[in-house]
């Protein structure tokens, strides 16, 4: 039995603890809000306890497990994972509310909370396990507790019935979305939602430690931060990786003036780390590895506080330089992060979007900002 003294006013859960930053990012200013509003009352689900504790150490957390099907199930389930973008409609809902145990800890924090808060993120799709990601929800309507959203993204979908399962379980709550495609789907699923910008654009409210940019020097080398990675959703990736390849062979051109500098916002080293690394060498970049995410999310923020300009697929990398005043681009591949970057308002796509073109506009943007005395 869970004690009424420690009971959560509020309970948050989300798409973090899988290594990306922005997740960790937006967790912290959920976990912000809710300490206002709830008094210090909050607990907080997290798939992996350990990375969470780091990112809030503060926090009460809670382990989320949920019940798994069989085994034979399980396998079957890894391997339409591993297909997911060709036989999406295929996915199995093998978490039921039905199956949970009343008698887990995670289960009864949710009954006895007043209120269930999801923090933002772009988890409310097929591109992953969105089940796993609705039954806390599910749980919460099915014992009477509220539920309430920060800016959330949601879709796309390439499953109706996926879809249909994500319409059902927001219905009846306050829902805020972070994009004009998220509220658009909202429209057309009856849902009444509101639209406010991501909360990675608040994080100097979690950092209030961030100084201010200041203003280079001139003549000074101009340090652009690149992250890259191969997005969920992205049609052609072979297609997106000469697309890089052009770009930062334009910004080798002007070496003298530009340093370009990878940087990670996710841990898994397949992910930014490798990808990063493989593209600026291959672009005539003879650069020491790609160092990897720092273990908190704040170490990778200060290191995108550090630039003069973004060039980043990593979407909260850029909301985070917008935030400090930094000059970004966001590049989107498909349609998933192609509905998310437009949110940015400086965004491109390899499909649509000349590399050459890119780099033109941001170096511009830099020549205003008197960042250097001659470019080219």
């Amino acid at each position: 039995m869970i004690h009424s003294r420690k009971d959560a006013s509020c309970v948050l859960w989300g798409g973090y603890a899988w290594g990306n930053v922005g997740d960790e990012l937006t967790l912290a200013i959920a976990w912000h809000d809710a300490q206002r509003k709830f008094d210090g009352n909050v607990t907080v689900l997290s798939r992996n306890p350990a990375i969470t504790s780091v990112t809030i150490p503060a926090a009460r957390v809670v382990r989320y497990a949920p019940r798994r099907p069989p085994r034979v199930q399980r396998e079957l389930w890894r391997l339409l994972r591993r297909w997911q973008y060709r036989m999406a409609r295929l996915q199995l809902a093998h978490y039921r509310v039905q199956d949970q145990s009343f008698a887990d800890l995670w289960v009864q924090t949710i009954q006895r909370a007043r209120e269930l808060w999801l923090v933002g993120g772009g988890y409310l799709n097929d591109l992953g396990p969105c089940e796993y990601f609705l039954l806390p929800v599910q749980l919460a309507k099915a014992a009477g507790v509220s539920v309430r959203t920060a800016p959330v993204g949601i879709g796309p979908f390439r499953s109706s019935r996926t879809a249909d399962l994500v319409a059902t379980a927001l219905r009846g709550t306050d829902l805020t979305v972070r994009d004009k495609a998220s509220e658009q789907w909202c429209v057309s699923h009856q849902l009444r939602s509101k639209l406010r910008r991501d909360d990675g654009y608040r994080v100097r409210e979690v950092m209030p430690e961030l100084a201010q940019i200041p203003a280079a020097a001139m003549g000074r080398t101009v340090r652009i931060g690149v992250c890259i990675h191969r997005q969920q959703g992205d049609p052609d990736w072979s297609r997106t990786q000469l697309w890089w390849t052009v770009l930062l062979r334009q910004l080798w051109r002007v070496e003298n003036s530009v340093a370009v500098e990878g940087f990670c916002f996710h841990t898994a080293p397949e992910a930014d780390q490798c990808c990063t690394r493989h593209l600026l060498r291959a672009s005539g970049w003879r650069l020491a590895d790609v160092e990897p995410r720092a273990a908190d999310f704040r170490g990778a923020v200060r290191r995108v506080a550090g630039f003069d300009a973004v060039i980043s697929a990593r979407f909260h990398a850029v909301v985070v330089a917008a935030a400090l005043g930094i000059p970004a681009v966001a590049i989107g591949a498909g349609e998933y992060y192609w509905d998310k970057m437009q949110a940015t308002r400086r965004c491109a796509d390899p499909a649509r979007d000349a590399a050459t073109d890119v780099t033109g506009r941001l170096l511009r943007r830099l020549n205003k900002r008197a960042r250097v005395s001659s470019w080219i």
